[in-house]
Parts: C-alpha cells; sequence; structure tokens
C-alpha cells in the first residue's frame, strides 16, 4: 500500500491527473468485490458445513428435493450422485434446507393389492408368512423383521395392506424390493391373485 500511495503522489507531481485512477481503481474494486462475492459465500459455508460436521461423504441426503449420496464436501460444492448414479454439483451457497437421512433409522413401508376375491384372513397369513425369518436370511439389510401393519386403504379394485421394516438409509429400495419378492412368493404358494385384477 505504501509502494502503491508513493507511486499515485510521484505520478501527480509529474502532473498525471491522479484523481482518474483513484476513480479507476475504485470502479475495479467493486466489479472485483461483486464478482468475489458468490466465491466468498461459497467458501465461508462450505467452511461451516466441514467445520460443523452436519454432512459427511457416505451420507445419504436430501438438499431442496435432490436425494442422493454425498460423494465429496469442498469449500465451494457439494457433490450429490442418486440412485441413478446422476450426479448433482451444489453450490455451498445455494444449500438451504438439508434433511441427512442417516443420522436415524428410515423406514421402507410396502403396499400389498389383495383381490376382493380372496380371503383377507388367507392373505395376511401369506404376509406374516412371508415377512417372518427375513433377519436371519437378509441379516445386511434388516436389523429386525419387518412388521405387517394391517389393511391400509379399502380402494374400488382391491384392499391394500400394509408392511414396513425399520431400516438404514443405504439399503431401503433393497428392503422394498426384497420384502415385495418374498410376499410375492408367498402369495403364489397360497394361490392369492397378486397382483390383483381389476
Amino acid at each position: 500500500m505504501i509502494y502503491i500511495g508513493g507511486g499515485i503522489v510521484a505520478l501527480g507531481c509529474l502532473g498525471v491527473d491522479t484523481q482518474a485512477i483513484f476513480v479507476s481503481v475504485g470502479v475495479i474494486a467493486i466489479i472485483v468485490g461483486f464478482g468475489a462475492q458468490s466465491l466468498i459465500e461459497d467458501v465461508i459455508t462450505g467452511l461451516f458445513i466441514i467445520l460443523e460436521g452436519e454432512i459427511a461423504v457416505g451420507d445419504i441426503i436430501t438438499i431442496d428435493g435432490f436425494r442422493g449420496e454425498v460423494k465429496s464436501v469442498g469449500l465451494r460444492t457439494v457433490r450429490l450422485i442418486d440412485m441413478g448414479g446422476n450426479i448433482r454439483i451444489i453450490n455451498n451457497r445455494e444449500i438451504g434446507s438439508v434433511v441427512n437421512l442417516s443420522d436415524v433409522s428410515s423406514v421402507a413401508a410396502v403396499t400389498v393389492p389383495v383381490s376382493y376375491n380372496d380371503s383377507l384372513k388367507t392373505a395376511e397369513e401369506a404376509v406374516e408368512k412371508a415377512i417372518s425369518g427375513l433377519t436371519e436370511k437378509y441379516p445386511e439389510v434388516f436389523r429386525e423383521d419387518p412388521v405387517y401393519i394391517g389393511v391400509d386403504n379399502l380402494v374400488e379394485t382391491h384392499i391394500e395392506l400394509m408392511v414396513i421394516a425399520n431400516v438404514s438409509e443405504n439399503d431401503i429400495y433393497t428392503a422394498r424390493r426384497i420384502i415385495q419378492r418374498e410376499i410375492r412368493y408367498a402369495c403364489e404358494e397360497a394361490q392369492l391373485s397378486i397382483p390383483c385384477e381389476a
């Protein structure tokens, strides 16, 4: 700053219009300031994210409706990847509400349609048979056996039964696929028409 100030004073002594230089420098500083504002916001927000540890690599989170696994957390951006392999890069300053789904157990819910032509009791027995013992069969997915909740809805064409399971967010879709497959096998064995006919 001393050298710059001395240089400007020296130019003034040589007859150069220093007021124009000050104005030019001021305009340039304003332009640079506005241009760097978003970068500064990204860096400051990134520092808070890293220091507070609200999200980390490997967490399953939802940011503004986009659900994915955190692949990287940087000073400027957070990189997410969803189940389809789509990568979304979000500037730190644009991160609004974040839901960290890895902090708590998630619920995998499965709706089972049962035809009115079939016996409800037989269907319930088939469902309970299908979900019992899944903890032993798939210990990497289920911490405890799924639970049959009961009749969830009566619609015009069929009855809907509900099964839920507490699993890790990483396994929520895998758990649903396993439950649906096992229920399908049990219903075939019980000769139930699932999926039901309209």
